[in-house]
């Protein structure tokens, strides 16, 4: 019995071990396609609709949101999203949540339970959508925050380091697509 006990805990950690580099081969495939794919276009509506549908299906989540901070006012404003309600998406502005201080200075923000963390303040909203988590990961270029992208769960859901780092992957390369595609753009249409 001992014996069939610890080839049963063997095979366990095996199985754990398998869907662990599974996960993390598939986030390498994505990462590949994503910047593949985004570096074929300069239209900003496809780069981001394409970060959102990716991020969505393969980090198995209830929805995602791209904001990109404006540059007459500094403030953050929603430029792309999927999967969530229009009554949620106006809720109000992130610019005050504690979450968006530590991603304006380049910093992920994991938000275990959206309906009490302190590090957001649309608690009721998250609840009636049925937000679990949220990972908040800053869009870069250069060492500039340009923005972030909030990775949203239906259930409480602890991300671990290999999701981390392959959404800031990808809002890294994300980040040098968005910035060409709006460098890109005739005058009339960045304002």
């Amino acid at each position: 019995m001992a014996a069939l006990a610890v080839q049963c805990g063997i095979a366990i950690e095996n199985a754990r071990i398998y869907e662990k580099q599974n996960r993390q081969l598939n986030y390498f495939k994505a990462v590949y396609e994503i910047g593949k794919t985004i570096n074929c276009t300069r239209k900003l509506d496809q780069i981001l609709n394409l970060i959102l549908t990716r991020l969505t299906e393969v980090m198995n989540l209830k929805a995602c949101t791209i904001r990109l901070i404006e540059s007459t006012h500094g403030r953050l404003e929603l430029k792309a999203a999927f999967g969530l309600s229009k009554s949620y998406l106006e809720r109000g502005p992130l610019d005050d949540e504690l979450a968006t201080y530590y991603i304006l200075k380049g910093e992920p923000v994991m938000i275990p339970d959206a309906t009490v963390d302190l590090h957001t303040i649309y608690h009721k909203e998250a609840a009636a959508e049925g937000v679990g988590s949220v990972l908040a990961v800053p869009i870069t270029v250069q060492d500039e925050t340009i923005g972030m992208i909030r990775l949203l769960t239906s259930e409480v859901r602890y991300f671990s380091p290999a999701d981390i780092n392959f959404a800031m992957a990808v809002a890294e390369q994300g980040g040098i697509a968005i910035q060409n595609a709006i460098n890109y753009q005739p005058e009339a249409v960045k304002q």
